[in-house]
């Protein structure tokens, strides 16, 4: 199995107890992947929204383009039902520097 792997390599490890079926599979050092500044600022002031909003990120994407320098931040996050997706809206466009915001349903 790739995640066993990763972390006999010493890369990952498991967060939770060990037999738990939810536990999560933590990489180190993608941190490295952000160099821009202003891209790590602006990941941080996501999470704290995200955070008070009380929704719990899984898994962040960072996509850097080498063509223009643009740093690309995809959120995995589960919304509770009771979320009012208007203020989530509001709230992430008041961040500034968003130029798109894109949700998806999964079932």
């Amino acid at each position: 199995e790739i995640s066993a792997r990763i972390v006999e390599a010493g890369i990952g490890q498991w967060s939770g107890e060990a037999e738990a079926d939810d536990k999560t599979l933590i990489v180190r050092g993608q941190a490295n992947l952000i160099e821009n500044s202003t891209a790590a600022e602006d990941l941080e002031r996501i999470r704290k929204l995200l955070h008070l909003m009380g929704i719990r990120v899984q898994s962040v994407d960072v996509h850097k383009s080498l063509k223009d320098d643009a740093t690309e931040l995809k959120f995995l996050v589960r919304i509770p039902v009771e979320t009012d997706l208007n203020e989530l809206y509001e709230g992430l466009k008041s961040l500034g520097r968003i130029d798109r915001i894109e949700l998806k349903e999964k079932f």
